[in-house]
């Protein structure tokens, strides 16, 4: 059976430390083949961060299930409610259901870059398929990747939420590696690259450290 995906973004992860939340927790990663944690937090680099806006979020679940199709929505649709019914913030819930590329393994407790943009419209799908290939090719050039993961949103479960296209992920690893990265000319190529497929105006950026719970 498929593997799908179910991406929990959250303003108010302290829901699982309830009785509740905590019986929620157990069953959501019960039920998972895998689950990912990013635990949000930008004031180590917040200098990366001027001008820029930053994720509204404070933690980003990704949730491997076997499921396929309506299974996978009906069990995203499922947990979202049961979060939201938890949540103090009811609009703080966030779920999609996404598909990914990934280059090399997950890194256990490693830090996180994380993004997520609308796709610009401006340019065709196949041209934007063609230069997100390359954009992917060129991100595991880069040397303090050491997981890299191109998401594209299939479906947004949660009504209101935003409907963004595609989010991306990398672990570093190297204690020095975000600011090294950063602090690179290279990043500008990148950078220019990427509106081939991406709207880089509607990127929220984000930084954080990641907990590979089973």
């Amino acid at each position: 059976m498929k593997m799908s995906i179910i991406k929990i973004c959250m303003s108010d992860p302290l829901i699982f430390f309830s009785p509740e939340g905590e019986k929620l927790k157990e069953a959501i990663v019960e039920n998972a083949e895998r689950v990912d944690i990013i635990s949000l937090n930008n004031q180590p680099y917040f200098q990366w961060l001027k001008g820029l806006k930053s994720m509204p979020w404070l933690s980003v679940w990704d949730v491997y299930v076997k499921l396929d199709g309506k299974e996978a929505v009906e069990y995203a649709k499922s947990v979202s409610e049961k979060l939201k019914i938890l949540a103090a913030d009811r609009n703080g819930i966030d779920t999609y259901i996404v598909e990914q590329e990934t280059y090399k393994e997950p890194v256990n407790r490693a830090e996180v870059i994380t993004s997520c943009y609308f796709w610009n419209y401006e340019n065709d799908k196949a041209l934007r398929e063609e230069k997100m290939a390359e954009h992917f090719v060129m991100e595991q050039a880069q040397r303090y990747y050491d997981y890299v993961v191109f998401q594209k949103v299939i479906e947004t479960i949660t009504k209101d939420s935003p409907h963004y296209d595609f989010f991306f992920e990398s672990h570093v690893s190297d204690p020095n590696g975000i600011n090294e990265i950063y602090s690179k000319p290279a990043l500008g190529n990148m950078r220019e690259h990427s509106k081939f497929f991406l709207n880089v105006d509607s990127r929220l950026l984000s930084f954080g450290h990641v907990e590979i719970l089973k």
